[in-house]
């Protein structure tokens, strides 16, 4: 039989195992993110390099897209207007901070192994990387898709050059001094005909993109809710860093992925609700007014995306946040059943209140 093991050895093996299972839970998610982004990255080289797009607000302008735009989008900051840049900044370089992670992460844990840090100092930064993380993540994820130089952009270019010839053909048709109200009738058909084909692509493409944000918000919220469990699980003492971490993931939640503007707490403001109701709406298809004229538009196929009353040639993307960020999980009470420690109690969180300061800094 071995001898038994002396107490403080047993504690210190505890906290390595826990240790462990912290590091590997965090690798895992990071390399996730990591591949996610990769994948996402390659779809965009494939659909985006060589299209043009219609850059716009403050020198509109058609250009093309290159490849090295596109990678840049990943590892650089991002090419915002200024306004925009303010809440999705952070997203900038996102797959370049999270190679960096996973090598700190690695080294951190070496630290650890070797007992050079504290638990609670190695868990502490194994949280602030899962939250950095997953804030840039969905931030990049929606910033991809913008109006003014990402993947709606390339339907507002395609408007304005089937704007443009249709203009002209009208033009040549007007200069015709034989022409007949017959030829004029034609032209219009044959114009509604090619926006009504324009118009079934658009809403197939913005609908396909649309679905895909809402997936990735609502695994990606799920997941939170998940590592918020973990946290407090982990939770031994009240204002320990699991006790933190899990005010941490709820804030990470309710700042990335809630929706105000669909019924959620309206003292947010989350990366969701912004590049939904920023001014410009970045998230904005508009075909034109008047498209309620055409019977094809004005029945709505697809009301997920054309969500305004009166306006059907109006997309928007309000449907990713529509499912509440409380209803994409399970959130874990915050634990109450501690004995006075003296450490100065935890931070609360009051569904519905003001949000307590995050306590690992996330990318603004």
């Amino acid at each position: 039989m071995a001898a038994a093991q002396p107490a403080d050895d047993i504690e210190a093996g505890s906290l390595r195992g826990e240790d462990d299972a912290l590091y590997s839970r965090t690798r895992e998610t990071l390399v996730l993110l990591q591949q996610e982004l990769l994948l996402l990255r390659d779809q965009l080289r494939r659909d985006l390099v060589g299209q043009e797009v219609y850059q716009w607000p403050y020198e509109p302008i058609f250009r093309t897209v290159s490849a090295r735009e596109v990678d840049a989008w990943f590892e650089t900051d991002l090419p915002f207007a200024s306004g925009l840049q303010c809440c999705l900044l952070g997203g900038g370089g996102s797959l370049v901070n999270i190679k960096a992670a996973l090598f700190q992460l690695e080294a951190d844990y070496e630290i650890r192994l070797n007992e050079l840090t504290s638990s609670s100092e190695f868990s502490k930064s194994a949280y602030d990387k899962l939250i950095s993380g997953i804030d840039q993540f969905w931030k990049v994820n929606l910033f991809v898709t913008n109006n003014f130089s990402g993947q709606v952009s390339v339907f507002n270019a395609q408007a304005k050059r089937i704007e443009a010839r249709q203009q002209a053909e009208r033009n040549a048709l007007s200069a015709r001094p034989n022409a007949t109200e017959a030829d004029r009738e034609a032209l219009r058909r044959q114009h509604e005909a090619e926006w009504r084909g324009f118009f079934d692509d658009v809403l197939g493409e913005y609908g396909s993109i649309v679905t895909r944000l809402a997936d990735v918000r609502a695994r990606w919220a799920a997941e939170v809710w998940e590592w918020q469990n973990y946290a407090v699980s982990r939770n031994s003492d009240a204002g320990d860093v699991h006790a933190l971490a899990a005010v941490g993931l709820v804030n990470l939640n309710d700042r990335a992925f809630a929706d105000p503007q669909n019924g959620q707490d309206p003292q947010l403001d989350s990366t969701t609700s912004f590049f939904l109701n920023f001014p410009g709406s970045p998230d904005l298809f508009y075909f034109g007014s008047g498209w309620d004229a055409y019977s094809w538009c004005a029945a709505r196929p697809a009301p997920d995306i054309q969500r305004e009353p009166g306006n059907c040639g109006r997309l928007t993307m309000g449907f990713i946040g529509e499912i509440p960020v409380d209803q994409l999980g399970t959130r874990a009470p915050l634990r109450t059943d501690f004995e006075d420690s003296g450490s100065g109690g935890r931070p609360e969180y009051v569904p519905g209140g003001p949000l307590p300061p995050a306590p690992f800094d996330l990318a603004n």
